[in-house]
């Protein structure tokens, strides 16, 4: 009888040993899921903010796209580009010596893109003072 305690008394603590180790394994599996869970929900957050910016960015090269195709733009490209005016209008060429002593740049093209953002009438502004 004293035989069949110690045995029962054996069996008990090997299966309360086996179910604590089950119970950690649980334990330590969740724990690691979520980390996991934390990670994915911060990878989908910087995924929403970088759709959210692209959205915006195409939303943006969208309006530009219309704006290009606008006969208002084609036409200012035209006077810009090739010099060309309306009827009535005058054509002024400033000489790049006098552009040099204005700006302090040596190429015309540096200008141009320095000023680039702003409409011509102010660039010629911008030119005089």
């Amino acid at each position: 009888m004293r035989q069949e305690a110690t045995i029962n008394s054996q069996i008990t603590i090997g299966i309360r040993l086996i179910v604590g180790l089950v119970f950690l394994y649980i334990v330590w599996s969740l724990s690691k899921n979520l980390v996991e869970l934390s990670k994915q929900d911060e990878r989908l957050i910087n995924a929403r903010e970088e759709v959210d910016i692209l959205i915006q960015t195409n939303n943006e090269l969208q309006a530009e796209a219309e704006k290009v195709g606008t006969s208002a733009h084609e036409e200012g490209l035209i006077r810009d580009n090739l010099g060309l005016v309306r009827p009535g209008e005058t054509l002024v060429i400033i000489p790049e010596e006098s552009l040099i002593q204005s700006t302090g740049s040596s190429s015309i093209a540096s200008v141009a893109r320095e000023s680039t953002d702003y409409p011509v009438w102010l660039q010629w502004l911008f030119l005089f003072l």
